[in-house]
């Protein structure tokens, strides 16, 4: 897959059912590429949890929308998840494990090989890459 040329990208409303459209946009994606089983649920959920972020505490752009953009850059696919909001840093789960809200972000961590946060006033970009099989 390696020097494959592959961008795909969909701007979705800033609503919370826009999670579900980018889950499938990003596994659909997965799937065409050939990633196994394990790398496409991987990369749905970060891909639904960015999305979540984005539409819950981001803002969306001045067309009302976020965008999901996924590449191939070295030997991983990476989506984009990208907001027109100010990030706000994460608060941890409580350590009783208990707390329902506040995962997003290490589960992202979890579950893909790399996550990045840019950020400058009035507009957010949360990257995600999985690795490709060789």
């Amino acid at each position: 897959m390696q020097g494959q040329e592959f961008h795909r990208e969909i701007w979705l409303l800033a609503d919370p059912a826009s999670a579900s459209v980018a889950r499938e946009f990003a596994g659909d994606a997965a799937h065409d590429l050939g990633c196994d089983s394990t790398a496409r649920a991987a990369l749905r959920l970060g891909v639904t949890e960015a999305v979540a972020n984005a539409v819950e505490h981001g803002a969306p752009c001045e067309n009302g929308l976020i965008s999901v953009s996924l590449y191939i850059q070295a030997d991983c696919l990476t989506t984009e998840v990208r907001d027109c909001g100010d990030f706000k840093a994460a608060r941890q789960p409580a350590p009783d494990g208990l707390q329902e809200r506040g995962r997003g972000l290490p589960l992202m961590f979890a579950v893909m090989d790399h996550v990045e946060i840019d950020t400058v006033p009035g507009k957010t970009v949360v990257r995600l890459a999985k690795r490709l099989a060789a």
